[in-house]
């Protein structure tokens, strides 16, 4: 699919298409009709595509050599070549499609003796479509239900209304002890849901909700955050565009229909008990309310990271990234492997640049031991090996929450990289946060509990724009690698 971050700029850089011809004669492959990366007239476009792409194997193969002789600076030209093979290729595949769906719907107006639609009458309508359709589009009709503002990982969560005037550790100390000011005691005597708990006022939540996220390796990917206003949420997002063409005057126009689809939000509850000394409830020691909004922010940032990128979809759990079927997957063979080089991470890399999903915003996930192991890279000359110029730049994030006992073949240790624009990745908070007292779970101990639930959901507005390596086998756990 297409988006804004696609190499299609390259279409029209004569430069590279006639770097990109040159590359693919001393192959002996000539599928290029001219420097604007048209397919030949005369030729099969779906055999074009189909030797275009073997072609660009080909090609990835002599880069990897090269890379791996150390004759990085000779391989440039073979990547960039890759690259814009890579945005043709994206080309012709929209072309083949729009021209199958064009076929589609002229056999059927054919077939229903209805006369080819006039695009200069004003009452014009394509085929398959009413004129309601056009009076309020899906995405619009989506718009008048409910607005569903996206927010930036940077920016803060919305709050209702003022500052109530208190913090979360006086609310809890007065749940639990009674007491606090006419404010905490007000929200204490309004707020109380028929199930017990109390209501979290929309600025606390917020607080609760940005502390999540600031420690949550998703956020600090990208991820944006939506406010979810309802139990069921439908964001409208486009599957496919459509394709402009030139046309004659009074000529009809070449059809070429965008799909849309929905991403349904759900909110799942997620709750975690904070465990609290009745001596520190009393006492309102310094540092109390920092401690007690990074225990909540770790708590719960922890598990929307494990939600979000492994979340099964079952047992009231959000289905995570490593579940979604349009991804692009890079799997070691056999047993696994332990990362030696970036060669794996380019490979996926240009598994997802053949999707057009390689962005500008990109982030990289994993655990501790595969970050350890690629911090170790080394030259031939023992000196530690840089990054290739294609993945300078790009955040290598590490997270606790990633398994290292993945099974993969005969390994039962192997773990997982995800790579992509995490802008994509939309987590989404219902705004009702409640705290409930737990007196009797910890008495003995002379504890209060508080169960602190929150609803939240994840989705992803463009699959396609991730990619995950699977196999992976940390070498400080290779000694492990295989079952007995």
């Amino acid at each position: 699919m297409y988006n804004s971050h696609s190499p299609d700029r390259h279409f029209y850089d004569e430069s590279r298409m006639v770097s990109l011809k040159a590359e693919l004669s001393k192959i002996g492959c000539d599928v290029l009709s001219d420097s604007y990366g048209e397919v030949d007239p005369d030729a099969s476009p779906r055999k074009s595509l189909a030797e275009l792409r073997r072609a660009v194997k080909q090609l990835n193969a002599r880069a990897q050599d090269l890379i791996a002789e150390g004759k990085s600076m000779e391989a440039q030209p073979l990547v960039a070549a890759i690259e814009t093979a890579g945005s043709v290729a994206a080309k012709w595949q929209k072309q083949i499609d729009n021209e199958a769906l064009t076929e589609k719907m002229t056999a059927q107006a054919y077939a229903e003796g209805r006369l080819p639609p006039n695009p200069d009458s004003p009452n014009y309508v394509p085929p398959g479509y009413s004129r309601s359709d056009y009076e309020q589009p899906g995405a619009q009709a989506q718009q008048s239900r409910q607005t569903l503002k996206l927010l930036s990982a940077k920016d803060p969560f919305p709050v209702r209304g003022e500052d109530p005037g208190f913090t979360v550790g006086q609310l809890m100390g007065a749940m639990a002890n009674g007491g606090g000011n006419r404010a905490v005691r007000n929200a204490l005597s309004e707020g109380v849901s028929s199930n017990g708990g109390v209501a979290v006022p929309s600025v606390l939540m917020g607080r609760i909700v940005d502390a999540m996220r600031s420690r949550a390796v998703v956020s600090a990917a990208g991820a944006q955050v939506m406010e979810l206003p309802s139990d069921m949420n439908t964001v409208v997002k486009v599957e496919k565009l459509p394709t402009a063409s030139w046309r004659a005057e009074a000529e009809a126009v070449k059809e070429s229909d965008p799909t849309f689809s929905g991403i349904e939000f759900k909110p799942k509850s997620l709750a975690c008990i904070v465990r609290v000394s009745n001596e520190l409830l009393a006492d309102a020691i310094d540092g109390f309310e920092d401690a007690l909004m990074r225990a909540l922010g770790e708590s719960l940032g922890l598990e929307i990271d494990r939600a979000c990128l492994f979340g099964t979809g079952q047992n009231n759990q959000p289905s995570g990234l490593i579940n979604e079927m349009h991804i692009s997957q890079y799997d070691f063979p056999g047993d696994g492997a332990a990362l030696t080089s970036w060669d794996d991470v380019i490979n996926l890399m240009y598994l997802m640049r053949m999707q057009n999903s390689w962005g500008e915003n990109m982030a990289m996930i994993s655990s501790p031991l595969v970050w350890k192991q690629v911090a170790m890279f080394k030259s031939q000359e023992g000196q530690p090996l840089r990054r290739p110029t294609e993945l300078e730049g790009i955040p290598l994030l590490t997270s606790t929450i990633v398994p290292q006992n993945f099974t993969h073949g005969a390994s039962d240790n192997a773990t997982v990289l995800f790579a992509g624009d995490f802008r994509s990745m939309i987590l989404g908070f219902r705004q009702n946060m409640q705290m409930r007292v737990l007196n009797e779970l910890y008495a003995s101990t002379l504890e209060t509990a508080f169960l602190v639930n929150l609803r939240f959901d994840v989705g992803f507005l463009h699959p396609e724009e991730f990619g995950v390596i699977r196999g992976i086998i940390p070498a400080d756990s290779a000694v492990k690698s295989t079952r007995k």
